[in-house]
């Protein structure tokens, strides 16, 4: 549970935002499920009574809304201060064994020497339409690498959203359709919703879906 982990977490001396941490677990334990986790630890680095531990791993994990089976690896670094005889992390830097579903917690993680490049993908709308009772909605990956997982788009304004299920390739584009919607120009559209695809950017997610007026795709 989300309570015994953090008996492990030192929150009087966690050094970067506790609750941004906590919100990254929680989310993490919604969306994803774990299916194997290897670690090798590297080295143990001691700062006075602190602990530096350094560890490679490799995880994989299933998407809850998707069911797609993910694969990750990483070279991490966790801090340990030693709190009532008995050692709590304080502390996470280099690529994201935990809370990598959440940007925020993201933005709070230091880099490290030796870390997995962050390569990433990148989704956008480039277009979101509305004609006849659908919704047309045009998907762009400007990241540097493919998505190999569903897509789900979602018109938030009327909750219809549809789910792309071949991936796409960095540099990709697709065309997704929501059929008999009441989706109207305003409403706000977002690929992605539930941030189940980690991106180099999350912010760029939404689009505004305006009357179709026979716009060609670039």
């Amino acid at each position: 549970s989300i309570f015994g982990f953090f008996s492990y977490v030192s929150e009087d001396r966690f050094i970067q935002d506790y609750m941004s941490f906590y919100d990254a677990i929680d989310k993490d334990m919604r969306v994803y499920d774990i299916l194997n986790v290897d670690t090798w630890i590297d080295k143990i680095v001691p700062d006075g009574i602190k602990r530096y531990l350094y560890v490679r791993w490799e995880k994989r994990y299933q998407s809850t809304s998707s069911n797609n089976e993910l694969s990750k690896k990483g070279y991490s670094r966790f801090l340990f201060d030693e709190v009532n005889g008995k050692y709590k992390l304080i502390g996470l830097a280099g690529n994201n064994f935990w809370g990598g579903s959440l940007a925020e917690w993201r933005d709070e993680v230091p880099d490290i020497a030796g870390q997995e490049p962050k390569i990433l993908p990148d989704l956008i709308i480039t277009k979101a339409s509305v004609f006849s009772g659908n919704l047309a909605v045009f998907i762009k990956n400007q990241g540097d690498k493919d998505v190999t997982s569903s897509i789900k788009v979602e018109d938030t304004s009327t909750g219809d959203s549809v789910t792309y299920s071949n991936g796409l390739p960095a540099g990709g584009t697709a065309i997704v359709q929501i059929s008999n919607t009441q989706a109207q120009a305003g409403d706000t559209v977002v690929i992605d919703p539930n941030n189940t695809i980690q991106e180099s950017d999350e912010t760029n997610n939404n689009a505004i879906a305006v009357s179709f007026n026979g716009q060609t795709f670039d």
